[in-house]
């Protein structure tokens, strides 16, 4: 039997049922305060990372910061972003809808957690070392994403960095005989029009806004 042809009515109509279905989960962001995306890797850590020397963990650490530069330019609403562990932060401004994904929740969340997982698979293979090989087919992440305040990204920030710190207790390290990537982790900032990463103790500091500008610095004085 010959196909007739189907148009986007014939689509639209088929699916009319479904729209309720899916517009009840298709939840979108406050387009009037700033977004988180936290992503977290999915047993990565347990499975693979730890086992690692100290000196294979930096770089996977590194690659990671990388791999979050690089999201930070893809993303052209990124203001900053927070590495640590295998977690990631990055803060988008609410406001650039377009930029967003029109703020829809689940579009951001499976589209950052896709792109993060494939620009560390492709900064691990720059490296080109074979102790990475089983963890490269295992390191992907779950993202969630929520609004927060304006005032409160200084907040937010340096409770990230408590996470950090609290690693090295939760393993019963020392921490003043851990480097300084392990004990802060990697704040991302953009400056001079590049993405850049600090590995500092930022709790006495303020992340703030110039009046030409809308991404966050430190402001160290």
């Amino acid at each position: 039997m010959e196909q007739k042809k189907i148009t986007q009515k014939d689509y639209i109509v088929d699916g009319k049922e479904f729209e309720p279905f899916i517009r009840e989960s298709d939840v979108l962001l406050r387009n009037d305060e700033y977004i988180v995306i936290h992503l977290d890797g999915v047993h990565f850590t347990s499975g693979f990372f730890r086992n690692f020397p100290k000196e294979k963990k930096k770089k996977v650490f590194d690659c990671l910061v990388n791999a979050t530069k690089t999201m930070c330019n893809y993303f052209k609403s990124s203001r900053v972003a927070y590495v640590y562990g295998d977690e990631v932060s990055i803060i988008l401004q609410g406001d650039l809808v377009k930029e967003n994904y029109n703020n829809r929740i689940q579009k951001l969340c499976s589209i950052v957690s896709g792109f993060l997982s494939v620009k560390l698979i492709e900064e691990l293979n720059k490296i080109n070392d074979a102790a990475f090989s089983e963890f490269i087919n295992n390191c992907f992440f779950a993202a969630k994403t929520y609004n927060i305040p304006f005032h409160l990204v200084n907040d937010y920030l340096k409770w990230r960095l408590v996470g950090c710190k609290k690693l090295i207790f939760d393993k019963k390290l020392d921490f003043n005989k851990c480097e300084s990537w392990e004990q802060y982790g990697a704040i991302i900032t953009y400056d001079n029009n590049v993405w850049v990463s600090e590995n500092i103790d930022f709790r006495q500091f303020k992340f703030q806004k110039s009046p030409q500008s809308e991404y966050f610095r430190i402001n160290k004085s």
